[in-house]
This record gives C-alpha cells, sequence and structure tokens, in this order.
C-alpha cells in the first residue's frame, strides 16, 4: 500500500529504528600496547588473525574523534584503556579514550620521529651542526628523557650507551642527551637517561 501525505503513524510501522551507518575496518589480533610509546607497539604488528571493528565516521579508516564499535550494530563500544595502542597490520595504531570506543589518536608505523644529532660524543656542546640523522619514539620533536633513541627509521636498531650526544634544540641553540648503559651482556637498550641544554 502507498504511503499517502500526511503521514500516518502507521506507515512508520516498518521503519527500522536501530540502523546505523557503520563503516568496517580491519584489526589484528597483535600489535598493542598497554604502556610505554606506540613505538613498542609497531613491533608487535603482523597480519596472522584479524577481526573486524566498525566506525561511524565518514571516511574508510577512522580518524580521531570517530567512534568505534566491535558490532556492526554500533551496539558495543570498543573496550580499550586510555594507553593502550592496537593495530592492524597495514601499519595503523589506534588509541581511544578509555572505555568509551572514541578514538583519540591515529599514527602510522614506525611510531618514531628524526632529529639531527651527531655521531660522536665527545665535548657535545661545542657542535653547532650535525652529521646524521637518529630517531626516538617519544612525542616530541627531540627526544626526552625516557624516549628511546635509534639508529635506523625503522626503529629496530637502538644507539649504544654512556655517550653524550649533540642535538640542535629550536630556539634554545644546543643541547645534549645521554643514552643509559645496557646491562652487561645485554643489548643496546637505546633509553635516554637525561637531557640537557648547552651553556655558550
Amino acid at each position: 500500500m502507498p504511503i499517502a501525505y500526511p503521514y500516518k503513524m502507521s506507515d512508520w510501522y516498518g521503519y527500522d529504528k536501530d540502523c546505523t551507518s557503520l563503516t568496517s575496518f580491519l584489526m589484528t589480533n597483535a600489535g598493542y600496547a598497554m604502556t610505554g610509546s606506540a613505538h613498542s607497539a609497531c613491533l608487535y604488528l603482523d597480519g596472522l588473525t584479524t577481526y573486524t571493528y566498525y566506525h561511524d565516521g565518514s571516511g574508510s579508516t577512522p580518524v580521531a574523534g570517530d567512534t568505534c564499535y566491535s558490532d556492526s550494530a554500533g551496539n558495543t563500544p570498543v573496550n580499550r584503556s586510555g594507553t593502550e595502542w592496537t593495530g592492524n597490520a597495514s601499519g595503523t595504531l589506534y588509541q581511544w579514550n578509555a572505555n568509551s570506543g572514541v578514538l583519540q589518536a591515529v599514527i602510522s608505523c614506525p611510531a618514531v620521529t628524526a632529529f639531527n644529532t651527531t655521531g660522536v660524543a665527545r665535548n657535545a656542546c661545542t657542535f653547532s651542526s650535525s652529521d646524521r640523522t637518529f630517531y626516538h619514539d617519544g612525542s616530541g620533536t627531540y627526544p626526552t628523557t625516557g624516549d628511546t633513541v635509534y639508529s635506523n627509521s625503522a626503529g629496530t636498531t637502538k644507539v649504544s650507551g654512556g655517550e653524550r650526544r649533540w642535538f640542535l634544540t629550536n630556539g634554545n641553540g644546543g643541547g645534549v642527551y645521554t643514552v643509559n648503559f645496557a646491562p652487561i651482556g645485554g643489548s643496546n637498550t637505546g633509553i635516554v637517561g637525561s637531557v640537557d641544554i648547552c651553556i655558550i
């Protein structure tokens, strides 16, 4: 029977009030880190097992601010902690607001930032220019205490410890950072133990 204007209440009986417009995207069962940097999760991404999430954004994949769900009806928001990074085999990492399903950050692997530095460690504050590029997994432009420094852009080779290296800082001239020594017999940690600004 055709619907006539003005509408009758009976015209709405067949309307699906639970209908949602969600887009699916794939995740993996690996590639997550509960704490620490996003780079930690990048190292564990794989495509061995995938599962499907859904988001309410306008693109093919979600962006920050979109809400994500574990079911196609949009009844169950993604339940993740606010410090956890999860990802997929294509190298994308997601971080949700705690238990709300709302994305707060989306980044691509490798989650490292390039910065100019020096290979020579002695008398670091006497340098005024760099001779190589290193990479760190922190959130800033330059490494800070607790970040890990790598010598390659993939973020897989950590630099050796116990050396003070120079880097250029915006508006502050030069600075130096010190990488912690590795345990005896252990591999390089690459972890920054201290950062100081050079006083000229």
